[in-house]
């Protein structure tokens, strides 16, 4: 299905918050925020609920939808903290016993990749 080009203005609005790098970086492309968009209206014409003309409010309806499909905020700040404890684990190896050193590997690049999106924008 092509998107409609009449919605081209909300696909972009919708990307600067949630889309990558966005204000609340939920690491989504724009395919993503499509399929969001047109779930969205599929069900704006569903039920008693009516299209807003893509305000605030239209925008908060398909983060839910986003999140639905799986996306969720990406904390800059958590991905520098779990680097900084992996930069010191590794550079304090020998300080650690192997069963240690090796879980603790293990949770943070876990984290780490839990936190990585793929660049589909």
């Amino acid at each position: 299905m092509n998107f409609p080009t009449a919605l081209n203005d909300f696909r972009d609005y919708v990307h600067s918050f949630y889309g990558r790098d966005g204000i609340y970086d939920l690491g989504c492309g724009i395919p993503d925020i499509e399929e969001a968009i047109i779930q969205y209206a599929v069900r704006c014409m569903d039920i008693a609920d009516h299209w807003g003309g893509g305000d605030s409010v239209d925008r908060e309806r398909v983060r839910a939808i986003l999140e639905d499909m799986g996306f969720e905020e990406i904390k800059r700040a958590e991905i520098g903290n779990l680097m900084n404890d992996l930069v010191m684990l590794i550079e304090a190896k020998e300080c650690y016993n192997e069963t240690y050193y090796n879980s603790e590997y293990q949770r943070i690049t876990t984290s780490l990749l839990g936190c990585a999106r793929p660049d589909n924008v």
